[in-house]
């Protein structure tokens, strides 16, 4: 769809296959998402202009949540396979057997544009879900990032790196809040009515989210001289019951993935 909520478009034909969590790979060439064939989920390429797919992962358990890395050559997902959340890796090609990168890890959620980093989200029996970042480096030590008694999900990597936007129960809703990376410091609360599914525009200048009431909001985004936004304002309103649509926002900003 576009910034006023008219669909322009679909991807291939209407799917039965539980097809879920589209990404687009940095470019736009290709799509990832994961749908339930044969009983199980497993990880699949898109090709946005023609629709075709092919499966990429084909084990018994389920194959969930695939992110792109940095330069667009592999995709990491998360599986059940072994009995825990862990994380995989697999060439987008298809050309190499996946392999595991982090036990006992959880959802991925974004890697930074440098390939440095992996934003994860990750559940804890007291502190419920947190976010978790790896370094993908040689040293591969994970680090938490935001954990506390409240539950934080959905995160994403600004541009440059330099902040993160996720969601938090904290104020007793799901509200939008950006803060620094890789260390603690300036947090922000962006949302005021409630808001899920945060995405960056491609220059970071956007920020967008789903309200309460299924509404696509976007707050203006500056970094200089300090880092500010504006106060949201509505897009459009979703026609789904389904408050949780916007998967990906297109390099452009003018164009909205919605399953």
């Amino acid at each position: 769809v576009d910034r006023s909520g008219t669909r322009v478009g679909m991807i291939g034909e209407p799917d039965d296959a539980a097809l879920s969590n589209p990404r687009l790979e940095p470019g736009g060439r290709r799509l990832a998402i994961h749908r339930a064939v044969g009983g199980a989920f497993g990880v699949w390429v898109m090709d946005p202009v023609g629709g075709s797919a092919t499966r990429l992962t084909f084990a018994a358990g389920s194959d969930v949540s695939p992110i792109w890395s940095a330069d667009g050559r592999s995709l990491m997902f998360e599986s059940v396979r072994s009995g825990t959340l862990d994380l995989f890796e697999t060439q987008a090609s298809g050309a190499s057997e996946e392999h595991l990168v982090l036990r006992d890890a959880g959802v991925p959620l974004s890697a930074s544009r440098d390939g440095r980093f992996l934003l994860y989200q990750r559940n804890d029996s007291k502190t419920r879900n947190d976010l978790w970042a790896l370094p993908l480096g040689a040293d591969r030590k994970p680090f938490s990032v935001v954990q506390t008694t409240y539950e934080e999900r959905g995160g994403e990597f600004w541009p440059d790196g330099r902040w993160i936007v996720y969601e938090s129960d904290e104020s007793g809703q799901f509200e939008i809040y950006i803060r620094s990376f890789p260390a603690a410091g300036g947090k922000w609360v962006v949302s005021t009515k409630g808001g899920t599914q945060p995405r960056w525009s491609d220059d970071g200048k956007e920020l967008y989210y789903v309200a309460r009431d299924r509404s696509v909001m976007v707050a203006d985004v500056s970094t200089a001289p300090a880092f500010s936004f504006a106060k949201p304002r509505v897009l459009f309103k979703s026609q789904s019951a389904v408050p949780e649509l916007v998967r990906y926002v297109s390099a452009d900003g003018e164009r909205f993935l919605v399953v």
